[in-house]
């Protein structure tokens, strides 16, 4: 489970006295938090609330690919990369700072 949260340098010191908190999300070999672009947040957003099938985290894009924008369905709008698995399944993934890339799976006729 990943919490996003908009904090400042004292908060995040405050915050990392707390036994339940694992860790932060930070760049490799880094020891502070990662600062995610809002945008990017909205994207991900976007696609938990809209999507029509599973949306899922990849550490790493399979294949990297042309950048897309949705045509048609209730994710019409949202650009990114596509990335096929297989070649009847392309799967659109959105980038996401330190935590690789949202991917859904879309059908081909409503990419563009």
């Amino acid at each position: 489970m990943v919490v996003f949260v908009h904090i400042d340098k004292a908060e995040e010191k405050r915050l990392r006295t707390y036994s339940f908190i694992y860790k932060f999300v930070s760049y490799p070999g880094q020891y502070a938090a990662a600062v995610i672009p809002d945008s990017q947040i909205e994207q991900l957003k976007y696609m938990l609330r809209n999507a029509e099938s599973a949306v899922e985290m990849k550490e790493r894009i399979l294949e990297v690919g042309d950048k897309v924008r949705i045509a048609r369905g209730p994710l019409q709008g949202l650009e990114g990369e596509l990335c096929f698995i297989q070649s009847d399944k392309p799967m659109v993934a959105v980038r996401i700072d330190c935590l690789g890339f949202a991917c859904v799976n879309i059908a081909k006729s409503d990419i563009e």
